[in-house]
């Protein structure tokens, strides 16, 4: 009796595993693609473009801003692995004092690895631009914004 059932069972196992594999291998293959955003959204070349390195201190940080009109586009991306944890974007309109986020700030994003932030900045160049570590709760750094209108030609 027991012979019967094992030769029963080897042959339920063995035609399975006949029928499993391919449909697995054929699932595998054909599963649509995962999406990827690989850079964030496009923004227009301006005429008159500036760029500078070490604006934000020790941060291996490149800083590319544009005008064009009232509208001055600021891009920021990373030369290097960045160390510090969760890196927002603030834009503060009052002056920084402390390590602390004054009450008027605006969060225009995250600073992700590789992939560069680019942003637009409010109109009138007074503030700063400032770079606030969620998990340490502290500025990291800060650029005035009057910096990036001083190169405005257009």
């Amino acid at each position: 009796m027991i012979r019967s059932l094992r030769t029963r069972h080897r042959v339920m196992v063995v035609t399975v595993g006949v029928i499993v594999a391919p449909l697995l291998i054929a699932g595998l293959l054909a599963r649509r693609p995962v999406p990827r955003m690989d850079a964030g959204p496009v923004v227009p070349v301006a005429k008159s473009q500036h760029a500078a390195e070490g604006l934000w201190g020790d941060l291996p940080l490149r800083t590319t801003w544009s005008a064009e009109g009232e509208r001055l586009t600021v891009r920021i991306e990373a030369t290097a692995d960045l160390t510090l944890p969760d890196l927002l974007l603030y834009y503060a309109s009052s002056t920084i004092e402390g390590a602390s986020l004054p009450q008027d700030v605006r969060l225009l994003g995250a600073l992700e690895g590789a992939r560069p932030s680019t942003v637009v900045l409010p109109a009138g160049g007074e503030g700063s631009l400032v770079l606030y570590s969620l998990a340490h709760h502290e500025i990291v750094a800060h650029v005035p914004a009057a910096l990036f209108s001083a190169g405005r030609e257009s």
